[in-house]
């Protein structure tokens, strides 16, 4: 996240629960190999807290609160020409899923 924000001059947004864990200032929830590797070399960026219902400053675009694999997981909820798309951080991913079998 460090080189996106130092490229672009990003901004980042995230729910108060993981500001710390994306400032450095505590360690991640899991303890997974590429966690720790990730973890090693990203530098800690400040962070703007989001919470509730935030709307971004693009149209169309609202953080919902959505707790899962973290306390602070969020959905991006995208309007459009009247037709509305979530992005949800723990839906992405590339293991097949079956019929009728949970995530």
């Amino acid at each position: 996240m460090a080189s996106v924000v130092r490229s672009y001059g990003s901004r980042v947004y995230a729910h108060p629960e993981e500001i710390p864990v994306i400032e450095g200032r505590r360690r991640t929830y899991s303890r997974s190999k590429l966690i720790s590797i990730i973890g090693a070399i990203a530098r800690p960026r400040p962070v703007k807290g989001v919470v509730g219902v935030h709307t971004l400053s693009m149209p169309g675009i609202d953080v919902i609160e959505t707790p899962g694999h973290t306390p602070g997981s969020v959905t991006l909820s995208y309007t459009r020409d009247g037709e509305r798309y979530l992005f949800v951080g723990d839906a992405a991913f590339g293991r097949r899923l079956r019929a009728g079998r949970d995530a």
